[in-house]
């Protein structure tokens, strides 16, 4: 990291999590670990590279940690993703002033991850735009034929209405985040059209 660093002219830093394991989502206590790291990078310098590694997490999570990388590195921040940054990890990025990739490097989606309880008791990670889409469709097939609503009865049970809020806010906050950090970060003076 410090050869890589020495090339670069700046600190590196690495936010590489195990992206085979189950539960390996940006969490906040990540915002206090990489903090740490982020007080050694700044003593001689405003700017920094992040290696990135991680299939999403929580978004608010990537909100903290790009307030954190904006405020303390003012001269650039720049984030490396050598393979993946998918969902929260894809936020983070979008609000770096330069992403630098490979051609086996990818983005993802930014759509929010909701955890939904299997019958097994475990917890599975949908989008939230799959649950709102759903309902959507269910509403425009009973609309068309109301004989489908008896079909759509246990399924429709299964879902609590503060699922669908918590799906629509979730969904909300990742489009404002995408089009204010994007402004800041990878779009920076360009109009909204480009």
């Amino acid at each position: 990291m410090k050869e890589l660093g020495n090339k670069l002219g700046a600190p590196v830093v690495a936010y590489i999590a195990n992206t085979t394991h189950p539960i390996s989502a940006m969490m906040q206590p990540d915002v206090d670990a990489v903090m740490d790291f982020v007080k050694v990078a700044s003593r001689n310098s405003k700017e920094v590279y992040l290696i990135l590694e991680s299939s999403g997490g929580d978004g608010n999570v990537a909100e903290k940690l790009l307030h954190v990388f904006r405020e303390v590195f003012t001269k650039s921040f720049n984030v490396i993703v050598p393979n993946l940054a998918k969902s929260a990890a894809t936020m983070l990025s979008i609000g770096a002033d330069k992403i630098i990739m490979g051609t086996n490097s990818e983005l993802g989606p930014i759509d929010p991850q909701i955890a939904v309880m299997l019958p097994s008791g475990q917890a599975q990670y949908v989008p939230a735009k799959s649950i709102t889409g759903t309902l959507t469709k269910i509403k425009e097939e009973i609309e068309k034929n109301e004989k489908l609503a008896t079909m759509y009865y246990p399924v429709l049970q299964q879902i609590r209405p503060e699922t669908i809020k918590f799906c629509e806010d979730a969904i909300a906050f990742s489009t404002s985040f995408a089009k204010r950090w994007l402004k800041e970060g990878a779009m920076k003076g360009k109009s909204e059209s480009d």
